[in-house]
């Protein structure tokens, strides 16, 4: 054996990667381009041992987000390590894999194109438990936290809905309450009804049963990205003002509830959200409901009445009287509310 080809082995990876890649800078004064070699192709492909491929990748992490890949590249990327997201192999090894999807994804942003739909494909078909996490990161870059469904606009809601379930209740679930608020916000117009619907019914549950302040906050930005971009589904209504009813006799809620509940009594839905909340009054099942009775009143007399009132809302006095002498004035006192 040559010196040559001693000395060529006994190099680090990462000066290897110098040779393995050819780069072009030219007149360009930002990144450099560059390229696969065969050289590196050869390295990465399963040929190889797993655990060279994977020093490999962590090598290339961060070349691929300083660098702009030439056309092409991404896809012979994911030709070459998609076998790697497998069961078979190691969590370890397939985390290292979603990771550095993930970085060369943020690198070559620009030039994705149709490779979104594969990415998105993975994110969505994906089905091993415990790679929930490196999934998620993988989504809020492909998707920039939501804002950006391109080429998958009919697909990410209702897999969003059906993922929902088994993400909430993790140290996940701000994250994924903040994709939700961004489709929502910048996408309502692919968020279909039934989803919608989901969505208010996956929130307020969460919403009531959770002890973390960030995710009561996170649910309640869901919910007003719903009344401010998108239209609340009538089906939705009851259970979304039971929610804001509740969570309002929370002092450090009370604002963002009051805040919600304005914007909602200030849309065409406004006199059937007032009615909604008459009926909870003089509903028999709910009284013993304190928070819920008590919400509801803070709420209509603000709506009505307050310093912010609505002033779309066409409601008498007397016309509200009756709901509030349904109301167990008693058990109320008792449990120490004062409204009036």
């Amino acid at each position: 054996m040559s010196k040559m080809n001693v000395k060529e082995k006994e190099k680090p990876f990462h000066e290897k990667l110098k040779q393995f890649f050819r780069i072009n800078r030219g007149n360009y004064k930002g990144r450099a381009d560059v390229s696969l070699t065969p050289e590196l192709e050869k390295e990465l492909s399963s040929e190889n041992p797993t655990h060279s491929r994977i020093k490999a990748i962590k090598e290339l992490s961060d070349l691929v987000v300083s660098s702009r890949l030439e056309d092409n590249s991404i896809e012979k990327l994911w030709i070459l390590l998609q076998d790697l997201l497998k069961r078979e192999h190691t969590k370890e090894h397939r985390h290292i894999t979603f990771c550095f999807f993930r970085c060369l994804v943020q690198g070559q942003y620009e030039k994705l194109g149709i490779m979104r739909v594969i990415f998105f494909r993975v994110i969505k078909l994906h089905d091993i438990p415990e790679d929930a996490n490196p999934r998620l990161d993988l989504l809020q870059s492909l998707t920039e936290n939501g804002k950006d469904i391109e080429y998958f606009e009919k697909d990410i809601a209702p897999f969003l809905l059906s993922w929902m379930p088994a993400i909430v209740g993790t140290p996940r679930t701000n994250d994924f309450l903040l994709v939700l608020v961004n489709l929502i916000k910048y996408n309502a117009a692919y968020v279909d009804e039934d989803v919608i619907i989901g969505f208010v019914e996956n929130t307020c549950l969460l919403c009531l049963r959770t002890n973390s302040k960030e995710v009561v906050l996170s649910c309640l930005q869901v919910l007003d990205a719903v009344v401010c971009y998108s239209i609340l589904p009538f089906a939705s209504l009851t259970t979304f003002i039971c929610a804001l009813c509740r969570t309002a006799n929370i002092e450090a809620f009370y604002q963002s509830c009051w805040k919600i509940m304005r914007n909602l009594l200030g849309t065409h839905m406004g006199h059937s959200a007032l009615y909604t909340m008459c009926r909870l009054l003089q509903d028999p099942a709910c009284g013993e409901d304190y928070c819920l009775l008590r919400g509801a009143v803070i709420h209509i007399n603000m709506g009505l009445w307050g310093t912010e009132h609505v002033t779309s809302l066409k409601c008498t006095p007397t016309s509200i009287l009756p709901s509030y002498i349904q109301v167990n004035c008693k058990n109320f006192l008792a449990n120490g509310f004062s409204y009036i």
